[in-house]
């Protein structure tokens, strides 16, 4: 484990995450590794590296388990997930198949209630004229893959919660209010705003507006966000600039300096 002010990373998988305790974490912002996508690393525990489709749903239901044990009752988690198109040799044909579907029954099943899908639509990676499937004729026109879903859920609780909840002081709600601009736009559930210019350090980086606008939106400042695939550490940094606990856990440990670098960054472009 790494441990910085603000922020601690914990190199192993968060398929156990026995370092947090039950209903300590606020909200949960993530990305988890595509299967069969990128080349994140070697370790046998990364989800990419799971020899099947069945297995890589397992190991993401595992951490998902997990993340549902530490959130807080009417916590939220933020997941950002796109539904993979498969190769020939894996899986007998060529199918995009429909994790996004599958994982919110799953956690359903387990007490997180479906809120909302955001469709995050990269402007600059719109269709780029990459020709798919049958083109110029019918009938197999395969769709641009120029969006990712962000799955919005909540931790159940009853009604009677609401009114014994304890909520900050009238300083931490002043401080962590979002303006009637951002409200509008961030409420929007058609998000558009450009992907990572570069991946040098990492293959699959998500831009910092997406955990910054969840953050803002589902935290207030002292609450604890966690990510479960913290990859080059950029919801940790959103975290943390924006006043929050940040705690990170990530198998790659080839990452370790990346996110250093990054959480030691007084700013961060918005779209980096």
């Amino acid at each position: 484990m790494d441990s910085m002010p603000g922020y601690d990373v914990h190199f192993t998988s968060s398929e156990e995450m026995s370092e947090l305790a039950e209903e300590s974490v606020q909200t949960i912002v993530t990305s988890p590794p595509y299967y069969q996508e990128k080349n994140y690393g070697s370790h046998e525990t990364n989800l990419e590296n799971r020899e099947s489709y069945e297995e890589y749903k397992e190991g993401l239901k595992s951490v998902l388990e997990e993340c549902f044990r530490v959130l807080k009752p009417d916590g939220k988690l933020c997941l950002n997930l796109m539904d993979p198109y498969t190769t020939v040799d894996n899986h007998d044909r060529f199918q995009r198949l429909p994790l996004t579907q599958e994982m919110t029954l799953f956690l359903e099943e387990l007490g997180i209630d479906y809120m909302e899908t955001v469709r995050w639509c990269k402007k600059r990676f719109g269709n780029s004229g990459t020709v798919f499937g049958s083109y110029p004729h019918p009938t197999n026109l395969y769709f641009a893959g120029s969006y990712e879903n962000l799955l919005i859920f909540r931790k159940w609780v009853s009604e009677e919660y609401y009114s014994k909840r304890e909520l900050p002081d009238k300083e931490v709600k002043e401080a962590s209010k979002v303006t009637k601009e951002e409200w509008r736009e961030w409420t929007d559930p058609t998000w558009q705003f450009d992907g990572v210019d570069t991946n040098d350090d990492h293959p699959a980086k998500f831009p910092y507006e997406l955990p910054y606008r969840c953050i803002r939106m589902f935290s207030f400042e002292g609450d604890t966000v966690l990510d479960p695939f913290c990859g080059s550490g950029t919801a940790l940094k959103a975290a943390v600039d924006t006043g929050r606990k940040a705690v990170g856990y990530e198998v790659e440990e080839k990452y370790k300096d990346t996110i250093e670098e990054k959480l030691s960054q007084t700013t961060l472009p918005q779209h980096q």
